[in-house]
Parts: C-alpha cells; sequence; structure tokens
C-alpha cells in the first residue's frame, strides 16, 4: 500500500501533494529529499551533487521482474486474507504461494476476535493535509479494541530498509487513531512481514 497527501485547505506550503511514500525518503537522506522535493532539482542535477558516496532508496532502484513479483504477491496474501481468492487468477510458483500462505497463517494466529481489513483505503487529516492510504493489513479486536498493522515485504531483509518502512505504518497508526478506529490509549502493533524470508519484526 501507499500513502497520497493532498492539499485540504489554502495554506502556504510548499508540498501542496506529496507521497508517504516519498516523504519518507527523509528517513534516508533529509538533503536529497529538500534537493528534489522542495528545491525541484532533477535526478541528473542531483547526481552531479553527490560525491563518490551515492543515495540508495529501497523501492525505488527495484527490478521491473522484483516490483511485479512484489505485486502479485501481496494481490494474493490479500485475496488469501479476504477469503475471495480463486486458484488460476495470481500467476505464481508453487514456492511463491507456500510464502503467501505462511503470511496469511501468521495473520490468522491473532484469533477470531479480530477483523480483518486489507487493501482497505482510508483518509484521515494532518497537518491541514488530507492523506489518503491503503494499509496492506490493518486488524482491530472487537472484545478489547487492540489494533495491529501488517506490511508484507518481499525481498530480503535489511536493517538499511527499516526506517522508511516504520515511518509509513507510523502514519497509517496516526490515521487510524485520527479515525476512531483505535482507542487512543492502546498503542498499536505495527508488523513488518518479511514473505520471502518468514520473518516478522515488530514495534
Amino acid at each position: 500500500g501507499g500513502l497520497l497527501i493532498k492539499k485540504e485547505e489554502s495554506h502556504s506550503m510548499l508540498l501542496p501533494e506529496l507521497s508517504v511514500t516519498r516523504l519518507s525518503q527523509i528517513e534516508i537522506c533529509p538533503r536529497k529529499f529538500y534537493f528534489s522535493n522542495v528545491c525541484k532539482i532533477s535526478e541528473e542535477e542531483l547526481s552531479l551533487l553527490e560525491s563518490a558516496r551515492s543515495v540508495q532508496l529501497a523501492d525505488f532502484d527495484a527490478p521491473v521482474s522484483s516490483a511485479e513479483r512484489g505485486t502479485k504477491v501481496h494481490e494474493l496474501i490479500s485475496q488469501l486474507i479476504k477469503s475471495d481468492y480463486l486458484p488460476d487468477e495470481i500467476d505464481l510458483p508453487k514456492t511463491d504461494r507456500d510464502k503467501a500462505d505462511w503470511a496469511v497463517e501468521k495473520v490468522r494466529e491473532l484469533g477470531e476476535n479480530y477483523k480483518f481489513y486489507s487493501e482497505k483505503q482510508i483518509k484521515f487529516e494532518i497537518f491541514h493535509y488530507m492523506i489518503s492510504g491503503i494499509p496492506d493489513l490493518y486488524a482491530l479486536n472487537s472484545q478489547t479494541g487492540e489494533a495491529e498493522i501488517w506490511d508484507f515485504k518481499t525481498g530480503r531483509f535489511s536493517e538499511d530498509k527499516l526506517p522508511p518502512y516504520w515511518f509509513q505504518l507510523y502514519a497509517y497508526a496516526n490515521g487510524l487513531f485520527n479515525l476512531e478506529l483505535a482507542k487512543q490509549d492502546q498503542p498499536i502493533k505495527l508488523v513488518l512481514c518479511f514473505v520471502d524470508e518468514e520473518k516478522l519484526v515488530e514495534k
């Protein structure tokens, strides 16, 4: 899922529209974010400003084939969670289907008291901007009011990739509080699910 920020009111702001995926670049390199999004310096011009050290942005340099595979795995997981999966709809090898099954099994371990919202759009305001986002999954416990937000990732786990991932989950958590879908007096559990490595990282 991704987030899109739109300007809701006529305020004097530098960034009237910005995706939170791009905003999360602040976690990686604030200077590059400023040059690219505020100063509007092109990528070519930025490369001239960069010295020997280059900045790698996690989800922007992946090969198309990897991106397409990730999209299909996400779609399969979503359909399995919604229980509307048809075997021939998504062209994936058995190994990828097994990985998706593992991820969904981990989600189901939350129990029957949780209601799952997979790839469901939420809209909320923050700092006079309307944010529209589609979390991979958020789950709400009807008995206790507890909430969890999950983000499914394909590819190899790397500590360097985590800051922008957490940034997006924090944004979604703010949305659940803002919309009163989660209780203000209870923390929201954030889960990064690395499907290929069958690894969960939680906050």
